[in-house]
């Protein structure tokens, strides 16, 4: 079930949380920190309760930032 955005204020804390979030990823992105790093140090711990796993944000914030991620490919 999605976080249901009900009022102006809800709108503006969303914007905030997300540019809080770019902020701070933006900072381990710059101290060149792994997207395993970066998950470990969970920028979104204020807001997981509300909106759920931040996996798919925080790769597509970290992507968007110049962060590289690196998937093991088994061959198969």
């Amino acid at each position: 079930m999605g976080v249901l955005i009900l009022a102006w204020e809800d709108v503006m804390g969303f914007r905030e949380l997300i540019l809080d979030v770019k902020a701070r990823v933006a900072a381990m992105v710059d101290r060149g920190m792994s997207y395993e790093m970066l998950t470990a140090a969970d920028p979104t711990a204020a807001s997981n309760d509300r909106y759920g796993n931040p996996d798919r944000f925080l790769r597509a914030v970290y992507t968007e930032l110049g962060g590289e991620l690196y998937f093991l490919h088994s061959g198969q």
